[in-house]
């Protein structure tokens, strides 16, 4: 698919999840660099392999390890020389009880002596132009044995003067791709685009394409709208004055992104019998 539409940013990592051996993680972060123990399985859209294990920590990045060694981790941050006061959470993706905080170097230590090999770095949201992107195997392990499980998310703006939304051709509606309506009932079911594989010889095993305006709308909404049914008057209200806010800052957006008038359905994009609309 080609796009003759000007860029309005370079190609930017928005995540990337990456294995790297404990001691690369000295040479990422420092020793005394100061990691959070985590009481909480953190959702990371990662392989499936990684699905089951555990989430050990943050220090900007998630920090995940095979679940074999999480009561073995425990046990060694509790013994000498840390006797650090840590305890088993019982999720089964989730580390400790409460979030201490403790040197990375200490982690590390004790990583190595129960014999761990493969830490699981995990970074989203970050957006960083590909030019300044500071890959964390640049900091060492880039041919560990588990490389080839490494993934990034890479992403490319194009500018135009409408809010593109788009459907999937019929026949391609069979091979995998899936459609996200937007604009409610002005998108007619168009809107984004998703197309999973795990054969292409390119190695992308994942692709979306959707519009500028569900960035801003990500970018402000703060979980508007989101939750159950609100139980007590209190709850409304919250809800009431965060939606007011969500609307007050899509206000302050760019005019030909909030006026309807500009609104482009564009079906077809991707394979043939395009469903157009117009």
């Amino acid at each position: 698919m080609e796009l003759d539409l000007p860029v309005s940013s370079p190609l930017d990592v928005d995540a990337f999840a990456v294995t790297v051996s404990p001691a690369a993680l000295l040479s990422q972060f420092g020793r005394g660099a100061y990691i959070t123990l985590a009481s909480y399985a953190k959702d990371f859209d990662d392989l499936e392999h990684f699905s089951s294990w555990i989430h050990f920590g943050t220090l900007g990045v998630l920090f995940r390890c095979h679940p074999q060694y999480k009561i073995p981790l425990l046990e060694r941050l509790r013994g000498a020389p840390q006797h650090s006061k840590v305890y088993k959470n019982e999720h089964p993706t989730a580390f400790a009880m409460g979030e201490p905080m403790m040197s990375l170097g200490i982690v590390v230590d004790a990583l190595q002596a129960i014999g761990c090999t493969s830490v699981r770095l995990q970074g989203y949201g970050m957006k960083v132009p590909l030019q300044s992107f500071q890959d964390p195997l640049a900091f060492g392990d880039p041919l560990h044995p588990m490389c080839e499980a490494n993934m990034y998310d890479v992403g490319c703006t194009y500018l135009t003067r409408a809010i593109t939304l788009a459907a999937p051709a019929l026949t391609a509606v069979r091979s995998g791709y899936r459609c996200y309506p937007s604009a409610l009932r002005v998108g007619m079911g168009y809107g984004g685009l998703e197309f999973r594989s795990s054969s292409r010889r390119d190695g992308i095993s994942h692709f979306k394409a959707y519009p500028v305006l569900v960035h801003v709308l990500k970018g402000v909404a703060q979980r508007a709208g989101q939750g159950g049914q609100p139980m007590n008057v209190s709850t409304v209200k919250e809800r009431i004055k965060t939606l007011k806010a969500w609307r007050d800052r899509l206000q302050n957006v760019s005019t030909h992104l909030a006026d309807p008038q500009w609104l482009l359905l564009a079906g077809g994009l991707l394979g043939s019998a395009p469903r157009a609309k117009d």
